[in-house]
């Protein structure tokens, strides 16, 4: 079997039980013992796991990736390009009902909730100076908030095509207008990171760990 799907069953059986964090804490270190995954693949997988008995986005998903950050199975750009890759804002108008689901075209939607509230969590990490801890961290971060972006503005200058087409404003849902809202959030945060603004200037950890010092 592969890695990735041992760490689907994995996901979903922790979410069907209602694993709580102290015990998935635990769970997760030795199954990450036994299967060891790259970040971008576990958070792909974590983002595409719903429990059987849960309908909508499940406020726990948001705790195992707290816990998956927190010990660095993943880091922040491998949540952000996970993100991406099923970004809410590239469903269809059809689609929107199924967000959150593997539509019939095979591909991806994240539950708009959840973009939302993991936005805010990164924000926090950036607004603490939790994050980032490594320069390799910080460089990845601001290349991929550099496309995230870009598919922002893409979507909205679709926006303004549509309304230009047809006459009239086109109408956002409301929870797309607060996921829009918390990435911006997210970058007022990073804009304001001492140990991003440091790799920007040049004046980042020189040594061989390239870990920030914390505290």
């Amino acid at each position: 079997m592969d890695r990735k799907d041992e760490w689907s069953i994995f996901f979903r059986q922790c979410l069907n039980k209602r694993i709580r964090a102290e015990n998935f804490e635990t769970l997760v270190g030795q199954m990450a013992e036994r299967s060891a995954i790259k970040g971008s693949r576990l958070a792909d997988t974590l983002l595409r796991t719903h429990p059987s008995t849960y309908s909508g986005a499940d406020p726990l998903v948001l705790v195992y990736f707290d816990i998956l950050l927190n010990r660095n199975y993943i880091s922040v750009p491998d949540l952000l390009s996970s993100l991406l890759k099923g970004y809410s804002g590239n469903a269809t108008k059809m689609d929107v009902d199924e967000a959150g689901q593997k539509l019939s075209n095979g591909e991806w939607r994240n539950p708009t909730e959840v973009e939302e509230n993991l936005f805010y969590r990164i924000a926090k990490s950036f607004g603490n100076g939790e994050r980032p801890r490594t320069v390799d961290e910080a460089r990845q971060t601001m290349y991929i908030l550099s496309q995230w972006m870009s598919v922002m503005v893409n979507a909205s200058a679709t926006d303004s095509v549509i309304q230009a087409v047809t006459g009239s404003a086109q109408q956002l849902q409301p929870q797309a207008i607060l996921v829009r809202e918390a990435f911006a959030v997210l970058l007022l945060a990073t804009s304001e990171n001492a140990k991003l603004l440091s790799v920007l200037d040049g004046s980042y950890p020189k040594g061989e760990s390239r870990c920030f010092l914390t505290g």
